[in-house]
């Protein structure tokens, strides 16, 4: 049962929907604990996707957040799935397409791991949040490139500049730790590779 409280947001209580949706997600994502209470989020490589790391939406300003509302109702999207990964149950909740859908979406769950996609029995695409840091997304090229307004490349490029003007040495490591890990290297692997995401 959902804790956090949404006004846009509907939290998904169906254990068979729970199960669909866990099932759905689990092609593309997974998230164990690991000792001393860190969470491991693991990114699968799926046919045809590419990878890339990209800066938080938080950090952007509201013009992005309405060319990409208008990018995923153009593909036909009115409704998404989120889910919170670092739980020990599924705590899952339906995303309305609409920008106070996907602002709830990023104040709310967007600040925690998680991960946002649709489609099933795989997911057409997966936006993975980690710790408000950084998104990573997943799917076809063509699609990312629609959803960051900019090619693969430039997006990697953007992403790395934004990583070495970070203050903090810990973070900058990080951010570029998953940037190397993405880069050339997803889009190449086999199907099923696993791309580690948090430190």
């Amino acid at each position: 049962m959902s804790i956090i409280k949404t006004k846009f947001l509907r939290p998904i209580t169906s254990p068979e929907q729970i199960d669909k949706i866990d099932e759905s997600l689990s092609w593309a994502v997974r998230c164990q604990m690991k000792p001393r209470w860190t969470f491991e989020i693991t990114l699968f490589k799926l046919a045809q996707w590419v990878a890339v790391p990209a800066i938080s939406e938080i950090l952007l300003d509201p013009m992005v957040q309405e060319k990409r509302q208008q990018t995923l109702l153009s593909c036909g999207y009115s409704e998404l799935w989120a889910v919170l990964l670092s739980d020990s149950y599924i705590d899952a909740y339906t995303v309305p397409v609409t920008l106070e859908g996907l602002e709830e979406f990023r104040r709310k769950i967007g600040a925690f791991d998680c991960a946002l996609f649709a489609g099933e029995p795989e997911p057409d695409w997966v936006l993975i949040s980690i710790e408000s840091e950084l998104d990573v997304i997943a799917g076809s090229a063509d699609f990312i490139g629609q959803l960051l307004d900019c090619e693969i490349e430039e997006a990697f490029s953007h992403f790395q500049n934004y990583a070495r003007h970070q203050p903090i040495k810990q973070l900058r490591e990080y951010l570029q730790l998953v940037h190397d890990r993405l880069k050339g290297n997803y889009q190449k692997a086999q199907i099923g590779a696993e791309f580690r995401l948090t430190p």
